[in-house]
């Protein structure tokens, strides 16, 4: 039984380029102090040969982290003759803290109208999507501990807090049924892959439908 206490201070801007272009960024910093260990996480004990013993022990983080980032992201409304009204949606985030962990994402996404503004029928629209993630590991992060040597103040092999770099791509239809109830069926390709340990590459297929309603 232990407490943990999490601060965040957030500061944020918005400028309005011009009538079709959005910018904005963020700023955040913060800390998590206390019980910072994930209770069902176990690392495992290793062998001479590098192969798990069939030992195991609990992870132990630091009761300290300190971290902050910052996010920029543009939204732009075209006007060219065949995409007018099309938008294109890109951010990107910095992210570094002091496990030595630093992280940069990339994520960017383009919405095309399928019908006019002066059609008849029901809005419809597709939206594509890329992201691209990598992060450097924690100072702690082990893929197992070796039996014959003394363990490190802090250790952890949670694939979370290892070097990895991540892929997603996938595509959004969206479909008005009537005045303000919007349809989306959402399909996504996740591609995750890890660096300087034994682990697995990691590939998923995502699915998703939402009903929206605009108040």
């Amino acid at each position: 039984s232990d407490q943990k206490f999490t601060y965040d201070t957030l500061i944020g801007t918005t400028l309005v380029m011009d009538r079709n272009t959005l910018a904005t960024a963020t700023f955040m910093m913060g800390a998590s102090l206390g019980y910072l260990s994930d209770p069902y996480k176990h690392i495992s004990r290793l062998n001479v040969d590098g192969t798990p013993s069939g030992s195991v022990q609990f992870e132990r983080r630091p009761d300290e982290r300190r971290y902050k980032s910052l996010h920029l992201r543009t939204l732009h409304s075209r006007t060219s003759k065949g995409a007018q009204g099309d938008v294109v949606d890109i951010a990107y985030r910095w992210y570094v803290d002091d496990w030595s962990i630093q992280s940069h994402t990339l994520d960017a996404r383009y919405r095309h109208d399928l019908e006019g503004k002066n059609s008849r029928k029901n809005k419809e629209y597709l939206q594509g999507h890329l992201r691209g993630y990598y992060q450097t590991a924690a100072d702690f992060y082990y893929y197992g501990l070796p039996v014959l040597q003394p363990d490190p103040p802090f250790a952890s092999a949670d694939y979370r807090l290892a070097k990895l770099g991540t892929v997603t791509a996938g595509i959004l239809w969206g479909q008005e049924l009537i005045k303000d109830l919007t349809l989306t069926l959402r399909g996504e390709y996740l591609y995750q892959w890890y660096m300087e340990t034994q682990l697995s590459p990691l590939g998923a297929v995502l699915t998703q439908a939402g009903l929206y309603y605009q108040f």
